[in-house]
């Protein structure tokens, strides 16, 4: 017996076709939905979906048969808009609820233990480590801590994404998908000052956003699906002022280059700080005048 490619292909006024669909989807199952809203959002872990509602609220879903899928407990939340999970907890986005904390360590009677009033309407919702990121539509990115997660306490926001409708994080960055802005990269390795530090306006609105590896994928209305190339540029990251002086940090991209200081720009006299090529913080004192520096490769 002779194995082989199976290739499929019409003719059509002297042109060859070639197909361009190799992927079936097949419905397998479906869960008839809920009486008082649209499913707007859905995550799955092992054998449970958790669902965002909208009016319906929080929805856990056993998924363990995907041809019978069956609810197994719920949440009467506001208006849910989106839903991250982390251990024990679901992170509800519930719109002019602001975020919801629900324990789902029993499915089958999940159970509001905190939430946190987030400034306008919470619509995404990102969990990483000790942190819940929402956005928060005409308020921009949230920073909240849920290391007691029945008792979240707001860290810091970032202002800049105005239009937040989804977020995603990854590393040190949260993308934020930003409507008519498009996409917003936030730097979160300070929770308490996040801060915008690149981003790309798109031609149709973000509403959605997804990080995988070096790749940015944004739901852009009717532009589609865009796909970023991420990547991070040698900088400065920080600048702070001390007890004794100035501390300058650097990030990854920009160790192994040196640090050179001027005092002015007119007629610089660029000037290498010795050891800078080896770390990517120094110290330094208060000087008398303006001071100005670049980083460059050796």
């Amino acid at each position: 017996m002779r194995l082989g490619i199976l290739v499929c292909a019409v003719v059509w006024s002297g042109a060859v076709l070639a197909q361009t669909e190799w992927v079936k989807l097949t419905l397998k199952g479906q869960w008839p939905g809920h009486p008082r809203g649209p499913a707007l959002n859905v995550l799955v872990i092992g054998q449970h979906a958790y669902c965002a509602i909208g009016a319906g609220g929080f929805m856990i879903l056993d998924v363990s048969n995907p041809t019978n899928p069956q609810r197994v407990g719920g949440y009467a939340s506001g208006y849910a808009q989106a839903v991250a999970v982390s251990g024990n907890y679901a992170y509800v986005a519930d719109f002019e609820a602001g975020l919801q904390v629900i324990d789902i360590s029993n499915p089958a009677h999940p159970q509001r233990v905190g939430g946190f009033g987030t400034r306008e309407w919470a619509v995404g919702v990102a969990v990483s480590g000790n942190y819940v990121y929402v956005a928060a539509n005409w308020s921009g990115l949230q920073v909240i801590d849920i290391s007691n997660p029945t008792h979240p306490q707001w860290v810091g926001e970032d202002e800049t994404s105005l239009f937040a409708h989804g977020v995603a994080i990854s590393g040190n960055y949260a993308y934020v998908a930003d409507d008519v802005v498009g996409v917003q990269v936030i730097d979160i390795s300070n929770p308490a000052h996040p801060r915008r530090v690149g981003g790309h306006r798109t031609s149709g609105w973000a509403v959605g956003v997804a990080v995988l590896g070096k790749y940015a994928y944004v739901a852009d209305g009717d532009a589609g699906l865009l796909i970023f190339e991420i990547t991070e540029l040698p900088a400065i990251t920080r600048a702070e002022r001390t007890a004794n002086g100035f501390t300058l940090q650097w990030n990854e991209p920009a160790k192994g280059m040196t640090l050179q200081r001027a005092t002015n720009l007119t007629n610089p006299d660029w000037q290498d700080l010795l050891g800078s090529e080896t770390t990517n913080t120094v110290a330094l004192p208060i000087w008398r005048g303006n001071e100005f520096f670049r980083l460059v490769k050796p």
